[in-house]
This record gives C-alpha cells, structure tokens and sequence, in this order.
C-alpha cells in the first residue's frame, strides 16, 4: 500500500499512461499533495537494486559506477571471479583494476579526515530552493537511467541500446550534478558528525558503522570525482607502507567545493 503511494504520480498532480512501453507523466486538473522532488527521491529509493533480495545492486560496492577509470573515463566495476574482490574500468580495454578492500579503506580514511575539520559545514551550502527544478529533473533522468539499466540486465533491451541512452543521459545528469552537489546535505553527513566535535576516532567508527548506499551518499556530497589510475608499481604489496604509498599514487580525487 505504501509503495502504491509512493510510486503514483496523482499525488504530484500528475496523469501517468503509456506510450510505446514507457511511463508518459501529464498534468492532472487536481492539486498536487506531495512535493515533486520529494515524489520522485522516495521513488528512486524504492526502486534502488540495494533494496531488492532477488538480485545484486550497484550500491553492493563502494565505488562501483561512481568512481572513474582515470585513463578512459569509464565507470568502476566489480571484477568477479577471483579470490578477492577488485574494481575494474568497466570500458572496452579494462584499463584498470585494484583491490577492493584496500581502495574502500582508503576512501574511508579520507572521509573521516574530511569530515573532521571543524568547517566541512561552512564548505558545503544548504539547500537552495531556486534549483528545485533541476533537482527534479535530476531524480527523474536518474529514474530513467536506472529503468535502462533493470532493462538490460533482464535482456529486455540490448547493451547497444542501453549504451546508446546511457550516452544520452549521462552527460546532462553529470551536470545536473556538478550544480546541484554542494545544495543538499544528507542526513547521514551531519549524524556523522553530529557531537564529534572533529574527533577522528568518533567519525571513524560512525562510518564504518554505515551500509554501503549510506557511505555511497556521503560520498556523492564530499567528491566532484574518484579517479583510478595504472599502477606504476610493478610486484607485490606486502607491508602497510607498501600498500599505503601503492594506493597514494593510484587514487586521484577532488573535493567538492576546492
């Protein structure tokens, strides 16, 4: 019942039909009685793959389709098959790969420093309600991106054709993005910090006490980008200053707002 709710675009004042298979939303002669924006968050979230227990999601990993292959550009993927877990460039070439727990930890590690300067508040503004529109619009092309990428997973469309739209959709969301990044602060940032007083030991333990869609927002808040790059560093990594110098030198990022 609530996810009926939830879902109907009659409480954003909307008449929802199909057209050629797809969800086609027009205005309605009724008042709407739910916030757009809010509609479309609470619809994403319920149709978040993290959500579901039939299928692995993409919020299952860190930095899968979030972080970059610094060569190509491609997203990050996880490379199954192996004993342990890696990222790979999801691009045509797999330009990059490395090791999951040792890149998560890493990231983590410069969350926890982030968040405990006393003005990471003053470096990220509050929500400006003259962007409300692209902030829907953003929900939405995530929304579509999402059902294109349900649909080639379930073979319902072909990976041409998911690329094809992926092309057309990315890049505006990726804007959309980049405008909208420094306006809303999650609620898990400032339970983070919340009391902390800057205290690194308080945030780290809140942090790793998080699911992985819960860091995946705090991430989305802190990073303009996570970039891996090719390793320079030939053998194996034994020692801790080994493995922190190898991950210093393989993972680029900028933070929002610097």
């Amino acid at each position: 019942m609530l996810r009926r709710i939830c879902t109907n675009a009659v409480y954003i004042g909307k008449r929802a039909y199909e057209e050629d298979g797809k969800e086609v939303l027009v205005k309605g002669d009724w008042p709407a009685i739910v916030d757009e924006e809010l509609f479309w968050k609470a619809r994403n979230l319920l149709a978040d793959p993290s959500r579901k227990t039939t299928r692995p999601g993409r919020a299952k990993y860190l930095l899968a389709f979030f972080g970059t292959c610094d060569v190509c550009g491609a997203y990050l993927a996880r490379l199954g098959g192996r004993e342990v877990n890696r990222y790979r460039c999801n691009g045509p070439k797999g330009c990059v790969t490395i090791r999951m727990d040792w890149t998560d930890m890493f990231i983590g590690h410069l969350v926890c420093q982030r968040l405990a300067k006393k003005d990471i508040f003053e470096l990220l503004t509050k929500h400006d309600d003259t962007k409300k529109d692209l902030a829907i619009e953003l929900e939405k092309l995530r929304a579509s991106y999402q059902e294109a990428l349900d649909m080639m997973e379930s073979e319902e469309i072909s990976l041409r054709a998911f690329s094809v739209k992926e092309k057309k959709l990315l890049p505006r969301i990726a804007e959309l993005e980049e405008t909208l990044r420094p306006v809303t602060i999650p609620k898990v940032l400032e339970d983070l910090t919340r009391d902390a007083r800057g205290n690194l030991a308080t945030i780290r333990t809140r942090w790793m006490a998080l699911d992985i869609p819960a860091q995946r927002d705090v991430l989305r808040t802190l990073f303009k980008s996570i970039r891996i790059r090719k390793t320079k560093t030939l053998g194996q990594h034994k020692t801790d200053e080994q493995i922190e110098y190898m991950l210093r030198e393989r993972i680029a990022f900028e933070w929002v707002n610097e």
